[in-house]
C-alpha cells in the first residue's frame, strides 16, 4: 500500500470517528432539549393551575359563590334581583374557565 492509501484511508477513519462523534453529541442534545422541554410544559401546567386557584379566591368571586349558596340556593328563579343573577354568572363563568383549562 502506498502512503497515499494509507493517507486517505487514515483520513476516512478519522472523518468517520468525528461523524460519529458528532452524531453522539448531537443525540445528547436532543436528550438534554427534551428533558428542558418536559420541564417546561410541567412548570406551564403548574402555572395554569395555580392561576385557575387565583382566578377562584378573587374576592368578588367569592363573594359571587356565598351569593349564590346562602341566599340563592333558598329562594326561587323568579324570585332573583338583577345583581343576584350578576352573582349566579360571575360564579357559572368562572367554573366554565377553570373546567377548559382543566
Amino acid at each position: 500500500m502506498s502512503t497515499y492509501e494509507t493517507i486517505s484511508v487514515a483520513l476516512q477513519v478519522i472523518i468517520g470517528v468525528v461523524a460519529f462523534g458528532t452524531l453522539f453529541f448531537y443525540y445528547r442534545q436532543l436528550r438534554v432539549m427534551s428533558a428542558q422541554l418536559s420541564a417546561v410544559q410541567e412548570s406551564s401546567k403548574a402555572q395554569s393551575a395555580l392561576s385557575v386557584v387565583d382566578s377562584l379566591q378573587d374576592p368578588d368571586v367569592r363573594e359571587a359563590r356565598r351569593v349564590v349558596r346562602e341566599v340563592l340556593s333558598k329562594k326561587p328563579l323568579t324570585e332573583w334581583s338583577p345583581e343576584e343573577r350578576q352573582s349566579t354568572t360571575c360564579v357559572v363563568a368562572n367554573y366554565d374557565v377553570a373546567a377548559a383549562l382543566i
